[in-house]
C-alpha cells in the first residue's frame, strides 16, 4: 500500500515549480491540483511511474480536455514531456491510464476550462454509461438524491467508491453496510471495509479481512484450488482478500501468519500479478510493513525499482519462496 499522499505532493512540486513556463491562469493551476488530487485519491490502480513522467502525463491530460495543444504548441505532448526530460511515448501511456482510471470524457467540467465548457454539447445532453446521448432531464431521477429501493448490492458499492474518491469514508462505509444488508456474504464489501479501517484501526481491519477470506475459502468448496489465477475476474475478490489479511498480520508483526497466507497466493498464482513475492522477500529480510513501504516509496520516487529487485532476488536465493513461471517449465 503506497504512500499517495506522498506521490501527490512530489508531482505537485514539480508541476507546480514548471507551470509559468507555461502562461497558465489561476483557473489552470486550480483545475491542474484538481486533476492530480482527485487522481492520488485513487486507492488501487495508481501508477508508479518517475514524477518527470508523471507531471508530462497530468498536463498532457489537462491539455487534452480543454484542447489546449490544438492552438499552442508549448502544450503539445512532445513538448510537455521535453519540459520535464520525459519519455514523451512513456507519458502519453500514463496520460491514457490516467484518463481510464479517471474516466474523463470531453468536455469533462471537473478538469476543463469554464470558456471550453461553454462549447459543450453536454450543457444539454450527457452521455450515459452505455455511450449513449440523452437530455439531462431524463436522467434526474437517477441522480444520487433519489438513489433508492431498487438498488442492488452492486449499485451500493459502486456509490461507495464514488465517495472514497471524495474522502467520504464515513459515507462510503454507510453504502458498504448497506450493500452487505442485500447481502451479508458480499466478498468485496466486506474487504473495502477492511481496507478502509487499514490505517486507523487495525483490529477492525483484521476482522473484515478474516471474514472475507474464509468467505472466499467457503465459495472455493471448503479448500484452496491448487491453481487459481488473477487473469479470471471471478478469483480475484479471493485472492485480494488473502493478500488484505496478510498485509494486516504483516502491519501486526504476525510474521508467520503474514508468510503463510503470501505463500498460499504464490503457490495457487505464481504469475503473482499482485506482487506478493516482494512482500514474502521483505518479511523473510526482517522488514517491518512500514520499512517496506518506505522503499517502495522511495523506488517509486527515483522510477526505478533495483533496490526491490535486488532484495527479492537475494531472499528467494535464501529461501526459496517463489517459482516463476519459467522456472516451473524449466522442470516440466
Amino acid at each position: 500500500m503506497n504512500n499517495n499522499k506522498e506521490k501527490e505532493k512530489t508531482v505537485s512540486s514539480i508541476i507546480n515549480s514548471n507551470l509559468s513556463k507555461l502562461n497558465v491562469s489561476e483557473e489552470d493551476i486550480l483545475l491542474i491540483n484538481n486533476l492530480v488530487s482527485s487522481y492520488y485519491r485513487k486507492r488501487i490502480g495508481v501508477s508508479n511511474s518517475a514524477p518527470e513522467t508523471m507531471a508530462s502525463a497530468f498536463l498532457w491530460v489537462y491539455s487534452k480536455s480543454s484542447f489546449l495543444w490544438e492552438g499552442d504548441k508549448k502544450w503539445s505532448l512532445q513538448s510537455l514531456a521535453s519540459l520535464f526530460n520525459a519519455n514523451p511515448k512513456t507519458a502519453g501511456d500514463v496520460a491514457s491510464k490516467i484518463l481510464k482510471t479517471l474516466k474523463i470524457r470531453l468536455w469533462d467540467k471537473r478538469f476543463c476550462r469554464q470558456d471550453v465548457m461553454k462549447g459543450s454539447p453536454f450543457e444539454k445532453y450527457v452521455m450515459t454509461t452505455s455511450g449513449m446521448i440523452v437530455p439531462k432531464e431524463m436522467l434526474e431521477k437517477f441522480s444520487r438524491g433519489s438513489f433508492g429501493v431498487n438498488n442492488t448490492k452492486e449499485d451500493y458499492f459502486d456509490e461507495a467508491m464514488d465517495y472514497l474518491e471524495e474522502d467520504e469514508e464515513e459515507k462510503a462505509i454507510e453504502y458498504l453496510n448497506k450493500a452487505l444488508a442485500l447481502d451479508e456474504k458480499y466478498i468485496e464489501a466486506i474487504s473495502e471495509l477492511g481496507l478502509i479501517y487499514f490505517d486507523e484501526n487495525i483490529s477492525k481491519s483484521l476482522e473484515y479481512y478474516k471474514k472475507a477470506v474464509e468467505l472466499s475459502k467457503k465459495e472455493l468448496g471448503g479448500e484452496w484450488p491448487k491453481d487459481l489465477e488473477w487473469a479470471v475476474s471471478k478469483n480475484r475478490p479471493y485472492m485480494m482478500a488473502i493478500q488484505g489479511l496478510g498485509l494486516t498480520n504483516w502491519r501486526q508483526n504476525n510474521v508467520e501468519d503474514a508468510k503463510e497466507l503470501f505463500k498460499l497466493l504464490l503457490d495457487m498464482n505464481p504469475n503473482d500479478n499482485q506482487g506478493i513475492r516482494y512482500c514474502m522477500a521483505a518479511l523473510y529480510r526482517g522488514l517491518t510493513w512500514e520499512e517496506f513501504g518506505k522503499i517502495e516509496d522511495h523506488c517509486a520516487k527515483k522510477g526505478e525499482y533495483n533496490e526491490v529487485d535486488i532484495l527479492l532476488k537475494e531472499q528467494n536465493e535464501l529461501y526459496s519462496f517463489w517459482k516463476s513461471p519459467e522456472d516451473n517449465k524449466d522442470e516440466q
